[in-house]
């Protein structure tokens, strides 16, 4: 067992397995891990085998909902493309 975090924060465990979901309802796909990046945290999401990684930063991040178990995002146009 672990405290309750402060309002709008969560520890990087509860994020695995997330869906992550465009605002229009588009799934990305699943957290698979969070990874530091010296002061940010970065999603690595997993869709059929191809990884995106996506920042958990306010600018993209607009809902975290651990009770269904989803995080929804708004991605600039090409972030998706970056991982090819």
């Amino acid at each position: 067992e672990v405290p309750a975090p402060e309002s709008g924060w969560f520890y990087t465990f509860q994020l695995k397995g997330c869906e992550v979901l465009t605002t229009a309802g588009e799934s990305i796909g699943t957290v698979t891990d969070v990874l530091d990046a010296g002061g940010s945290e970065i999603l690595k999401v997993d869709l059929a085998g191809k990884e995106i990684l996506i920042p958990f930063a306010e600018s993209y991040v607009k809902k975290v909902d651990l009770d269904r178990r989803s995080i929804e995002v708004d991605l600039p146009e090409d972030l998706r493309d970056l991982n090819k």
